[in-house]
């Protein structure tokens, strides 16, 4: 049971980290250069900052020692969560990346 729970807290922050930084707002200004953020969609601003569980916001990113503590259940919930909103960002970043093709031919 501890090395589930070992390889469970690595996948999580693994997963936690690849959300935030395929999806946070540097990699959203590298993938439109919208610089000032004149243009965000507002579903990607509602996982951003909205009240959605699955929120940059709500998730956050919990304390090491936070998660030291999750039992096995809870770190997959967690785990769950994350790729929950990350589906959604594809999704969204996908749909930037369409576009910058097009604007480019």
């Amino acid at each position: 049971m501890i090395v589930i729970n070992q390889l469970l807290k690595k996948l999580y922050y693994e997963i936690v980290e690849f959300r935030l930084t395929k999806f946070g707002n540097i990699s959203y200004q590298k993938i439109t250069n919208d610089r000032y953020f004149d243009n965000v969609p507002v579903n990607l601003w509602q996982l951003w900052y909205g009240n959605s569980s699955l929120s940059f916001r709500n998730l956050g990113f919990k304390y090491v020692s936070d998660v030291e503590q999750m039992s096995n259940d809870e770190l997959i919930g967690s785990i769950y969560k994350e790729f929950c909103s990350i589906a959604q960002l594809q999704n969204i970043f996908a749909n930037f990346s369409k576009q910058n093709c097009e604007d480019k031919y």
